[in-house]
């Protein structure tokens, strides 16, 4: 190449003529570049030196893609070389020969022109008169039995490479051995095998012994390059005639098309000075590996490939580790603006990048940002109203598109279509025993429909402009519609009478609800004045009491359950609450962004949920007004928001065409145990899991029902209750106490059994052994105990700790005990005899909690110096001490931990109000449990795995559903999201097109 720029350097030259042969191997071993960089070299010399021929030899498969390239105007007058005569092939072989000093006896050259038929066997003709001068150099002379014994052109070739076959095999070499080496000298890019130069140093011992004999055979060639040997083919001939390669080319076809890829894209980077953009990336690297994975081969076959798809692994990590991060930080900042989106990067960010922990912590608050439970689509147009019927199980909505749908939540299905209104339906209401539904639409028209069948049993006329509301009154006697035409009407809904005309409204009736007892109605208007009717009489004297305040149009009025408040939502953006008989104003909720379009009262009485133009629901507090939740997903207004039955969800309807459906509740928890008086210590699990027990601050055990959370004994001890265990049968319960005391009391009675006296200051913990016939407690005089259940004998006292010993628990086989101690270590002890086996150091500062894994395989202590080691626990008969396996670098100080069951989960309570779930195989946080108003103190699992059971400083204990692993975590996530991400946003977010 160097030789080539000068040559374009040169003026004024006498004629030269450069010769490129073979010059299909620009295209079968240059790159795109090099190629290009080649042929402009050539361009430019023919260019600056008229004087410059340069012939060019090319397989005619080839001369296609260089015509279709932008260097065919290298290519003039082109010369076919067709098929040569027997006159041109008797002189290819004679002529050379006679110059070797070469002859041939009569008849053996017409034989070997037969035999060559063509000039494309020029290259066998080649090797067999190589290897016929090598046979007859002594007498200069090729008689007919010299080229017999040869095999003559054909099998010149085919016999020498089946003659080096067969002394492989006798030293122990099979030919599928000796076919998978040569064809490592094989590359095929169009259909045709071409060669492919290997560096010698590349292969084994074992497999040199075959190269080193195809090349002694001269069918393969060596010559420096590239820093070492480099090995070639001798004959391209031989992929074609040697039929045992032959075929296992063809059967390899495409492996070896495969190869060649991947090895020009190797060749590419390593000539960019590997540069990292020549790497692979993404899906194209994960489909070449998921190849190479099923072609181990290919790492020794190619060294430059290997490390070129390593690199490429290597750097794909990185990157997807730095993008996971990045999607993660972005959906951080994204999870309160759109929850939905957020978690939808957390879930790409975990699932498509890398599981990187801020991946899973962007997760978790995703999910506890993300309230939506379900998304009804069916509606065509906005969707005015929703309503919950009676029961829970149904919803009611009713659309622009001129229609009301009934829906089962269960399901997620449409069950009903109520079709009759000619115009949009504004709202809707359900009958106190939910048999019945109403609508009110811009027809000017109500109608009641059986919510079951969808017939239409009557319609309500008589207003005089479009409807905007309607409401049935609880005790199922009234329908109320308000309309356009600034009155509200009162209907026998069983039979269409018309009951009552209220007239006093200045502007548009905007919603009407009757008060919980039935015997009152508030309406609200545009006129901005919402009017409270007393429905004793039925008649209207326009003597209705008002209630003033708001500064825009009044949308939506609710009573609370108790019929004491109201509360109200207007376009001057803000809702207030009222006193009902006073109509003085105790509230302003300020925080929509827009006009607000509706307001409803949770049944529970304890919260106000509002809708909004700003394309978000809130949920408050109904006492002090103090912003709860923000509903966040609609793409359009809200346009209504109301409370299931019990208070736990919340129903949406949007201009977005969709109901939703969200999770209402503070905080998560399936169970809440609320009496005692104190701080919740301690908690603890029945093994059949049907009841909980807890200690407290407050001096009390309690013991509670695990499915209903009711409150089933109180056991009394004199001073605060630190621990709390249950016996294996679950017949028994011990409980220690501050009160220096440990205590066995009977579940079913209450009944205090055993009182077991020796600590000399407060105990802190109690557990039974796994067989139920000991007790272990520790406490504040450094020390622990073991007793005797059936009698209440002290049987060892086990001293060592210097400092109070916070934590114990027992070996899954009763034969040891791990304590933890302020003394920041943790020991492990002979539970027979009371001798210390091993002392567990690494702690900087006090251990608070330690536990055993199910197997006794593992160990887990936390401490104050916000640290979870993770020990391997040798069994009782090795003398070795507990070995550290991992060191788990936590967010706050952990109070208390617990194994899971089945042994690959831990649970750990934190100063910091939560509780988290690790999935330690996984190395994944799999939950962060939050909703406790104060640290947590304690946690247990359930028997079955299923349940967490938790201990907090706000003197509550709460029960909460478990995740099992990180694809149970990740299915609750795609669970809460009715879409994946857009084109435009994976565009955004740097991440590949979907598949």
């Amino acid at each position: 190449m160097d030789e080539l720029r000068v040559a374009s350097r040169r003026r004024g030259a006498i004629a030269a003529l450069l010769v490129v042969d073979q010059f299909e191997e620009l295209f079968t071993q240059a790159d795109p570049a090099v190629r290009a960089e080649f042929l402009s070299l050539l361009c430019t010399a023919l260019q600056r030196d008229p004087a410059l021929w340069i012939v060019a030899t090319i397989r005619s498969e080839f001369l296609t893609p260089l015509l279709a390239s932008s260097f065919a105007p290298l290519v003039q007058r082109p010369v076919m070389v067709g098929a040569l005569g027997r006159e041109a092939l008797s002189q290819i072989v004679e002529e050379p020969a006679a110059l070797a000093g070469l002859r041939f006896a009569p008849g053996v050259v017409a034989r070997i022109v037969d035999d060559t038929g063509s000039g494309d066997a020029l290259p066998l003709l080649a090797f067999t008169l190589q290897q016929l001068f090598l046979r007859v150099r002594d007498s200069g002379v090729v008689r007919r039995e010299d080229y017999d014994r040869l095999g003559g052109v054909s099998g010149a070739l085919v016999r020498q490479a089946e003659r080096v076959t067969a002394e492989m095999g006798i030293r122990g070499i099979s030919e599928s051995d000796v076919l998978r080496i040569v064809s490592r000298f094989v590359t095929l890019d169009g259909t045709e095998p071409t060669r492919r130069r290997v560096r010698r140093e590349t292969f084994g011992s074992a497999e040199l012994v075959v190269v080193d004999a195809f090349v002694e055979a001269r069918l393969l060639t060596t010559r420096p390059g590239d820093g070492g040997v480099v090995v070639d083919v001798a004959h391209e001939a031989l992929f074609r005639h040697w039929a045992p390669l032959r075929q296992d080319l063809d059967a390899r076809a495409d492996y070896l098309r495969r190869r060649s890829q991947v090895e020009r894209w190797a060749q590419d980077w390593e000539r960019s000075g590997r540069d990292r953009n020549h790497l692979l990336r993404d899906e194209r690297l994960r489909a070449v590996m998921g190849w190479v994975n099923e072609q181990p081969g290919l790492w020794e076959e190619s060294p430059l490939a290997r490390e070129f798809l390593e690199t490429s692994r290597r750097n794909d990590i990185a990157w997807l580790e730095r993008l996971s991060d990045s999607l993660a930080q972005q959906a951080r900042l994204t999870t309160e603006v759109d929850p939905e989106l957020a978690l939808l990067l957390a879930i790409t960010a975990v699932e498509e990048c890398a599981p990187r922990p801020a991946a899973f912590a962007a997760l978790h608050a995703a999910l506890e940002a993300s309230r939506q439970r379900a998304i009804l689509a069916g509606h065509t147009a906005w969707v005015w109203d929703v309503v919950w019927s009676p029961d829970g199980h149904r919803l009611l909505s009713a659309s622009h598109d001129h229609t009301a749908r009934v829906w089962d939540l269960e399901r997620g299905e449409q069950t009903c279509l109520l079709r009759g209104h000619s115009r949009q339906v504004e709202a809707a209401a359900w009958s106190p025993d939910g048999t019945l539904v109403v609508t009110a639409s811009q027809d000017g028209t109500a109608r009641v429909w059986n919510s079951t069948t969808g017939e239409e049993v009557v319609v309500l006329l008589g207003h005089e402009h479009r409807l905007t509301s309607v409401a049935w009154s609880p005790d199922g006697a009234l329908v109320a519609t308000g309309a356009r035409d600034h009155t509200v009407r009162l209907w026998n809904p069983r039979t269409g009478e018309s009951r009552a005309l209220l007239a006093g409204h200045q502007d548009w009736v905007t919603s009407v609800r009757f008060s919980p007892d039935s015997t009152r109605l508030a309406t609200a208007s545009g006129d901005r004045t919402v009017r409270l009717w007393d429905l004793s009489a039925l008649v209207s004297d326009g003597s209705a009491t008002e209630v003033t305040g708001h500064r825009g149009w009044i949308d939506s009025v609710d009573w609370s359950p108790d019929g004491t408040r109201l509360v109200t939502g207007s376009r001057d953006r803000t809702a207030r609450m009222w006193d009902a008989a006073t109509r003085e104003q105790r509230l302003v909720l300020h925080g929509h962004q827009r006009d607000l379009t509706a307001v409803t009262w949770s049944p529970d009485g304890s919260r106000v949920a509002s809708a909004s133009r700003d394309n978000t629901a809130r949920l408050w507090s109904a006492d002090e007004g103090a912003a709860q939740l923000v509903l966040r997903g609609h793409r359009d207004w809200v346009t209504a928001a109301v409370w299931s039955p019990d208070s736990r969800r919340v129903a949406t309807a949007s201009r977005d065409t969709t109901i939703r459906v969200w999770d209402a509740r503070p905080s998560p928890e399936r169970l809440i145990l609320t009496g005692h008086t104190g701080w919740v210590r301690t908690v603890s699990w029945s093994p059949e899991a049907t009841a909980l027990a807890t200690g407290s601050r407050d001096g009390t055990a309690r013991i509670w029902d695990a499915h209903t959370g009711t409150q089933t004994r109180l056991l009394l001890h004199e001073g605060e209750v630190r621990g709390c265990h249950w016996s294996p049968d679950g017949r028994l319960l011990v409980t220690g106490s501050y009160d220096r005391t440990v205590r066995v009391w009977d579940v079913r009675t209450g009944a205090a059994l055993l009182t077991l006296t020796g600590h000399q200051e407060g105990v802190r913990r109690a557990l039974f052994s796994p067989d139920g016939s000991r007790i272990a407690s520790c406490g504040r005089d450094d020390t622990i105990r073991v007793w005797d259940v059936r009698t209440g004998e002290q049987l060892t006292v086990l001293q060592g700790h210097e400092a109070m010993v916070r934590a114990l628990t027992w070996s899954p086989d009763g034969s040891r005990l791990l304590s933890g101690s302020n003394d920041a270590t943790a020991r492990m002890w002979c539970a027979e005899d009371g001798t210390q086996i091993a002392i567990l150091h690494p702690h900087d500062d006090g251990v608070n909690a330690v536990g055993w894994s199910p197997d006794g395989t593992l160990a887990a202590t936390a401490s104050r110096d916000r640290t979870v080691r993770i020990w391997r626990v040798p069994e009782q008969s090795q003398p070795q001490a507990p070995e550290l396996l991992h060191l788990l670098e936590q967010v706050d100080v952990v109070r208390d931990l617990a194994w899971s069951p089945c042994g690959t989960r831990l649970a750990l309570a934190y100063d910091d109000c939560t509780v988290r779930v690790w999935h330690l195989a996984e190395e994944v946080e799999l939950a962060v449990l939050r909703g406790h108003e104060a640290w947590v103190e304690g946690v247990a699992w359930s028997a079955d795995g299923a349940q967490v059971l938790t201990a907090s400083g706000d003197g509550t204990a709460r029960v909460w559903d478990a995740v099992v692993d990180k694809a149970a975590l990740l299915a609750v996530a795609r669970g809460r999201v009715s879409r994946g991400l857009t084109a435009q946003e994976r565009h955004h977010f740097l991440l590949p097109e979907a598949g």
